[in-house]
């Protein structure tokens, strides 16, 4: 939550003067190189639950889009489509999962 307040309150406003317009949203990269099931436990539900939870009355509409990069097929199949339901319809199109880094590299090209 500091780091948002951080990135809204110094960064944005950087970049807004330095780019001349209002920069009020960001881009998420989240590299899950690695991340398989057994990291998907109660406690990173909790941790991720409670920052959704906390960030979005702090924060909100300050995410222009989110991409979940290097995602192992089975999150992206299994746990991902679940995870989804949970959000908001507007919230789910912000959402990008990549699982290949050719995928990236189409992606942010």
């Amino acid at each position: 939550l500091r780091a948002m307040e951080y990135v809204t309150k110094v960064v944005m406003a950087e970049e807004s003067e330095r780019q001349g317009r209002v920069v009020d949203r960001m881009l998420v990269v989240m590299d899950w190189g690695g991340v398989g099931l057994q990291h998907i436990n109660g406690t990173l539900k909790e941790f991720l639950g409670g920052i959704a939870k906390e960030s979005t009355p702090l924060f909100p509409e300050t995410l222009h889009a989110t991409v979940l990069a290097n995602m192992p097929w089975l999150v992206s199949n299994a746990v991902w489509p679940i995870a989804k339901s949970f959000l908001h319809p507007v919230t789910q199109k912000k959402f990008n999962v990549l699982t290949s880094a050719k995928d990236l590299s189409a992606k942010m090209l």
